[in-house]
């Protein structure tokens, strides 16, 4: 997903050359492994679109099926632009 959320931000910073923030994605993962739902907390500092992108390539994620039935797994990704 690393490469996902880099091209997210780098469609963000052609708009805001100095955006930077941190995110944490809560995903719910369902028994065959697809995500059944994805929540944000945080996100000060990147814009809307950005953080859009980023629970779109979260959502579109497939996971191994977890033992168990269901898990949850919490994402936690930060932005800094270049120097």
């Amino acid at each position: 997903m690393a490469g996902g959320f880099r091209l997210c931000y780098n469609r963000g910073l052609r708009d805001d050359g100095n955006m930077k923030g941190s995110i944490r994605i809560t995903a719910k993962i369902g028994a065959s492994g697809d995500i059944t739902k994805a929540t944000t907390s945080g996100g000060k500092g990147l814009s809307d679109q950005v953080v859009a992108c980023l629970v779109q390539r979260v959502e579109t994620t497939q996971f191994p099926p977890p033992c168990g039935g269901g898990a949850t797994v919490v994402i936690p990704i930060s932005f800094f632009p270049p120097p």
